[in-house]
């Protein structure tokens, strides 16, 4: 059940918060400063023995990148048990040669700060990069500029025509980038979202088509995982398509597939949403209450998502005290998820007036407008 008490201190969460996030930059900066001199540098994930993944570095020098890994040369003792490692499994590349407002750009990326990622990019001039000399540095500019300029437009607070099209760019100009894979699931992303703005129903079906173009590309991949991404992503589209069948299918496919589980629990938060579109509603709030039960506790950005899904089952069923409550928890639980706090904020405010509370949604319109940029009427 949704917990329904909200009389907590919000200003000492967002205070820990955003603490936490701050020192994880100092740390991550201070290790590139420390590192980058010396060594390429590989920060990558492992998963435990008790199944959670932790973030660990290599030293040594990157001797290839491909979309499917990233091969090293490793020195001392930490070299990876997997080389090349995996593209999934890579968090981030820093080459001795880069100058060093691409690692600050990446610090500022991770905590969602991409207004500002985007002003330390564009400190990067022709002096500070060769790009023929370095490609696979120039191929990490241009990766973070287009990432950064689309995570804007999907929040509402950029323009799709830029993150749309540094991100198409990169797909053509970088499609052996170990980013490549992630480009175009961010590229499928990207043509899914503008579907969801078009009033003509040719126009979206039109989006919807290209989105489902970019996410094939992902069956190429030789990672598994990968795969499972793009499947994601197709069952996404066959859903808006009112497809389904088609979309149960692939949902229910990655579903199974419990050893990927953000893709799986990802895959669970549909079919729930396809068992409420075709009327099931008390069987869609069963499913996402349980994955909610079953979600370890310090997988938030999860957990945001799975309310979302929570909330737009409830307002697909004409419940909105149901669904405030649901996307509430979004905004006061998750204050690092930027980009599903903005999706939470921006449907409570239709929620609010259904509950006829035009105060509430007028407040909810000046938060969307004041601390994320985005401007809704």
């Amino acid at each position: 059940m949704i917990v329904r008490r909200f009389f907590f201190d919000v200003l000492g969460v967002r205070n820990v918060a955003r603490f936490a996030a701050a020192s994880a930059c100092v740390a991550t900066a201070f290790f590139v400063a420390a590192s980058s001199n010396a060594a390429d540098v590989v920060r990558y994930l492992v998963k435990t023995d008790t199944g959670a993944y932790e973030e660990r570095s290599a030293e040594g020098t990157i001797t290839a990148v491909s979309p499917d890994g990233v091969s090293l040369d490793a020195q001392g003792k930490n070299a990876p048990d997997a080389n090349p490692i995996p593209t999934e499994r890579v968090v981030w590349l820093q080459f001795q040669d880069a100058p060093m407002n691409l690692a600050a750009a990446r610090v500022e990326t991770e905590i969602g700060a991409w207004e500002e990622a985007l002003e330390k990019l564009d400190d990067i001039g022709a002096d500070d990069l060769d790009r023929e000399k370095y490609p696979t540095i120039a191929a990490e500019v241009d990766w973070y500029r287009a990432y950064a300029a689309l995570q804007l437009a999907l929040t509402d607070a950029g323009s799709f025509k830029d993150g749309g099209s540094a991100m198409a760019k990169f797909v053509k100009e970088h499609s052996d980038s170990y980013r490549y894979y992630e480009a175009q699931q961010a590229l499928g992303a990207a043509y899914y979202a503008m579907s969801e703005r078009q009033t003509k129903k040719e126009s979206k079906q039109d989006f919807l088509k290209r989105a489902r173009d970019s996410y094939a590309v992902l069956e190429n991949a030789a990672s598994e995982e990968i795969q499972a991404r793009g499947k994601l992503g197709l069952a996404k589209v066959a859903f808006d398509l009112s497809e389904f069948d088609e979309a149960k299918k692939l949902f229910g496919e990655v579903a199974e597939r419990t050893e990927f589980d953000v893709e799986s629990s990802e895959a669970k938060a549909g079919l729930a949403r396809t068992s409420a579109r075709q009327g099931d509603v008390d069987e869609a709030v069963r499913i996402l209450n349980e994955l909610l039960e079953e979600t370890p506790n310090d997988a938030t950005l999860r957990q945001a998502r799975i309310y979302n899904a929570l909330g737009d089952v409830y307002a697909d069923a004409n419940r909105p005290y149901d669904a405030v409550l649901a996307y509430l928890h979004v905004d006061l639980l998750y204050p690092a998820a930027r980009t599903e706090r903005v999706a939470a904020l921006k449907a409570l405010v239709g929620q609010w007036r259904k509950l006829d509370r035009e105060d509430r949604a007028q407040e909810t319109i000046e938060r969307l407008r004041d601390r994320f940029h985005v401007d809704v009427r």
